[in-house]
């Protein structure tokens, strides 16, 4: 399963990194390279008769709005049915993924290493957001300027988009560090892909993002402590 592990990541990084999937080129790769992987996945299984399938909770929540999808296109209860198959055909490719990732990723050390690779990702897009804050104005990668009004931060369009992105991975880095699930050694290098990605959610000016952050904070400390131990016990 290494090669699909591989995959989900490479596929995370370019739905990020490709100005967050928002255009038609991008969001067509993303679906093609949903269903790709999902095909391997398939035919791998197919030929291992032991294979086991993992099924997620957190599948039940798309499948019910794909659900939703198909039955407002089947029984014509949609005002715009193009838009509509648009938004299954993502909706579908997000399904794809979960589904994917809870079969690729099963043991702690695989768990691990998708945590890694979610704070690394986070870290690098917040660096690459504060750098383009200071070195350049209403520009994607320096190279692409919005032909529209806009305030991007980032790889994204929309600064709200990024602080979404952040909100989503930043809060990993987070509960490695109050949970202690990683090594002393590692314990600063954490807090340093911890501390970029904050900063850079200040920075983006986004006021949902500010107070979901603080959230989402306030949540895993309140998660934290419920987990220790009473006074004079254990």
């Amino acid at each position: 399963m290494k090669w699909l592990r591989i995959g989900l990541c490479l596929l995370l990084a370019f739905s990020v990194l490709s100005f967050g999937a928002v255009e038609v080129w991008s969001q067509s790769l993303l679906e093609i390279g949903a269903a790709l992987l999902f095909l391997g996945w398939t035919l791998l299984a197919y030929r291992n008769p032991d294979a086991k399938i993992r099924w997620s909770p957190l599948n039940w929540p798309l499948l019910a709005f794909v659900g939703i999808g198909l039955f407002q296109l089947a029984f014509r209860g949609t005002a715009y049915p193009f838009l509509t198959r648009t938004e299954l055909l993502k909706l579908t490719a997000y399904l794809l993924i979960f589904f994917l990732t809870a079969q690729a990723f099963r043991t702690r050390e695989e768990l691990s290493q998708l945590a890694w690779f979610v704070v690394a990702l986070c870290f690098a897009v917040s660096l690459l957001g504060i750098i383009q804050y200071f070195t350049s104005e209403n520009e994607l990668y320096w190279i692409r300027d919005l032909k529209i009004q806009g305030e991007p931060f980032g790889p994204f369009v929309n600064r709200n988009h990024f602080a979404g992105f952040l909100e989503l991975t930043l809060p990993v880095g987070l509960a490695l560090m109050i949970f202690r699930s990683v090594r002393r050694d590692l314990f600063l290098l954490t807090m340093l892909l911890t501390i970029v990605p904050i900063s850079a959610v200040v920075l983006s000016g986004s006021r949902g993002g500010i107070v979901s952050f603080t959230f989402e904070v306030g949540v895993l400390a309140f998660l934290a402590r419920s987990q220790r131990p009473p006074f004079g016990k254990g």
